[in-house]
């Protein structure tokens, strides 16, 4: 159910007055949508491999959302005393954090790995005193290339806590944040996605936090990097997937994925973008920007 605020509006120099609509992440059911839309895709993908990782990755967050979600509405308030948004970095001050990062890193070990991925579990154990630099790592958007791995498993920590206390927070302090991040927990977006909620003929727009899986108004043709206006424009490189959509902003020269769930109802905003930048990889006659794109570090190892 979308929790829709008159009251707040965004008014910036780039963006149309609009109603601020946010969808918090639903813990009961976030990762295991993921789960079955990896798996569903897997079964005529080209990475059909890395998606079955990836649809056991979000069942294993999963497992530990449901196992953990008593600790939610602490994890908000704590979170967000100072704050009307969630302070990630102070989450990972507590040692719920190691606790969720044990567990996780216990429970992917027991998956048919890839040598490279059991060593780096292997080595991960032994390295506790890494895991908040980690952690701070992603928070700012900074990977070394040689530790993909690592902070690939560190992400999916981050999405299973920082979701449990989006999960709780109240819409009615939610406001809109800078730079178009998450109003949830100041998080990066990964795509957008456009859905019928009986808002507006064309549909409404999302963004989707990488982060906590909050899903944000914003409007159609606005860059959701820089918010220009001007010069913003929607290919589909994919004639395959016409409910999957490129928006290629020329000001900023950055590009994002926009799917359409109209379209295609089966679609899953974090799934998809990571499939459909896959399948685009293993076609290397195409020409797409994607390395402008968002911060994702399940696609570090790709791009």
């Amino acid at each position: 159910m979308l929790n829709e605020k008159d009251s707040k509006r965004l008014n910036t120099p780039h963006t149309t007055l609009t109603s601020f609509v946010i969808k918090f992440p639903d813990r009961k059911a976030l990762f295991a949508k993921r789960a079955q839309r990896f798996t569903h895709l897997a079964t005529t993908h080209s990475a059909k491999n890395t998606l079955l990782f990836l649809a056991h990755f979000c069942t294993i967050q999963q497992q530990l959302a449901e196992r953990f979600k008593d600790f939610s509405s602490a994890l908000a308030r704590f979170g967000s005393i100072s704050t009307p948004f969630i302070d990630r970095s102070k989450i990972l001050e507590l040692g719920f954090y190691e606790s969720i990062v044990h567990d996780f890193l216990n429970k992917m070990s027991t998956y048919s790995l890839s040598t490279k991925q059991k060593e780096v579990l292997n080595t991960m154990h032994l390295q506790k005193d890494q895991w908040r630099l980690w952690g701070n790592n992603i928070l700012n958007c900074e990977i070394p290339t040689k530790q993909a791995v690592e902070h690939l498993f560190i992400t999916g920590v981050l999405q299973i806590i920082y979701s449990l206390a989006a999960s709780q927070l109240n819409s009615q302090i939610v406001k809109p944040q800078q730079k178009n991040l998450c109003p949830a927990c100041r998080g990066t977006h990964s795509a957008s996605i456009i859905f019928d909620e009986g808002l507006k003929e064309e549909g409404t727009r999302f963004c989707s936090c990488l982060y906590c899986g909050t899903l944000w108004h914003y409007p159609h043709l606005q860059c959701i990097f820089c918010e220009s206006t001007q010069s913003v424009s929607s290919s589909d490189f994919n004639k395959n997937s016409e409910s999957i959509l490129v928006q290629i902003c020329q000001t900023c020269h950055r590009s994002c994925k926009q799917l359409d769930q109209r379209k295609n109802p089966s679609l899953e905003v974090f799934a998809d973008d990571i499939a459909y930048t896959l399948d685009h990889i293993s076609q290397s006659s195409l020409s797409l920007p994607l390395k402008q794109g968002a911060f994702n570090p399940f696609l570090m190892e790709y791009i």
